[in-house]
């Protein structure tokens, strides 16, 4: 179970230095705070420094007040603005706004990176050792370029130049057109002109032609029924060259229909 509130680190031997937070977690935030401090890597340098000189044993982590989580920052604000703590960075609660570092913090910033020592080839073997096992995000991968010839890359550049060229300027189809881009009161009044218009026989027959090629002459043509009897007569006896679709697959078609129940509603 974890409770929220407003918690309070005061040092015992400068009782005037103290640090005030609010916490969701209050146990976890405690452990939070002194796990960084032990490790060196607090982000509240103030808070850091006093602890390297004075220890862990004057430090007191308390609970000045249990509050609901929505009114953690303002019940923080009214702690800060009252107790004014000294180990305190940003005097506003959740935000580092208004925290402007000195000149000479950031002159020490800028001479710590210029006099940071160049990492040693065991930290890299160490690094590299670290990383070796895990999967790139790009292994397997094969360049685009790959097996490309320096004539290709050429060809390759000049074709994207010439589709770049054609995009910008409208090369092609539409040279030494003005392309217009229709309005909505044009398109209404086409849509208005087509609607309800039906297409002629002639139009139709066109389209045809368009679409499959001219038509034969049988289209249309009805055979007389003495033509079908005699296709009827020469038909008759004849040897099919071809075996039916469904020889030799006798039990490996089910109906449709098996096991259903056929009732009048159905019918």
């Amino acid at each position: 179970m974890r409770f929220s509130g407003i918690y309070k680190i005061s040092s015992n031997i400068h009782p005037d230095r103290c640090y005030v937070g609010s916490a969701v977690d209050l146990i976890g935030r405690r452990r939070d705070h002194f796990e960084e401090l032990r490790n060196g890597k607090h982000k509240n340098s103030k808070l850091q420094r006093h602890y390297n000189k004075y220890g862990e044993d004057d430090l007191e982590f308390s609970i000045l007040l249990f509050c609901r989580e929505e009114e953690l920052i303002d019940t923080e604000n009214d702690f800060i603005k009252n107790l004014n703590p000294f180990l305190n960075i940003s005097k506003t609660a959740g935000s580092t706004l208004g925290v402007i570092p000195s000149d000479e913090t950031r002159d020490k910033m800028r001479e710590a990176w210029k006099t940071r020592p160049p990492v040693s080839e065991e930290t890299r073997r160490k690094q590299s050792k670290s990383q070796s096992g895990h999967r790139g995000w790009n292994k397997g991968w094969v360049g685009w370029n790959k097996g490309l010839t320096k004539e290709t890359d050429e060809r390759v550049r000049i074709a994207a130049d010439n589709l770049s060229k054609a995009k910008k300027g409208c090369i092609g189809w539409s040279k030494g057109k003005k392309l217009k881009h229709r309005s909505l009161e044009s398109r209404q009044k086409q849509s208005k002109a087509m609607t309800g218009r039906k297409q002629t026989p002639e139009h139709i027959q066109k389209r045809i032609v368009k679409l499959i090629g001219k038509p034969s002459g049988m289209l249309d043509k009805k055979q007389s029924k003495e033509t079908c009897d005699k296709i009827s007569k020469a038909l008759k006896g004849k040897k099919k060259n071809y075996p039916p679709w469904n020889k030799g697959k006798r039990g490996l078609q089910v109906a449709w229909n098996k096991g259903l129940k056929m009732s009048k509603k159905t019918l």
